[in-house]
C-alpha cells in the first residue's frame, strides 16, 4: 500500500514553463483540430464539394445557353 501511494503522489513541479508549447505550427493545430472534430471536418468537405459541383453545373449551363 505505501508503495502505490509513492507511485501516485510523486508529482513533480517545476518554476520554469516549457517554451516549447509556444511555438506550436498553425498546420499542427489544424489538424489536431480535424483529428478531434471528425464530424465538422467531414461536413466541411461536402459542402465545399458540393459548392464546387455547383459552380461546374452552372458554368456548363450558360455555356450550352450561349450555344442556343
Amino acid at each position: 500500500m505505501e508503495i502505490s501511494k509513492k507511485n501516485i503522489f510523486n508529482v513533480e513541479y517545476t518554476s520554469v514553463l516549457d517554451k516549447s508549447s509556444k511555438n506550436k505550427k498553425w498546420t499542427s493545430t489544424f489538424i489536431k483540430f480535424i483529428r478531434d472534430n471528425k464530424l465538422i471536418s467531414i461536413s466541411i468537405i461536402v459542402f465545399m464539394m458540393c459548392v464546387g459541383m455547383n459552380l461546374i453545373l452552372i458554368y456548363n449551363f450558360f455555356k450550352i445557353l450561349q450555344q442556343v
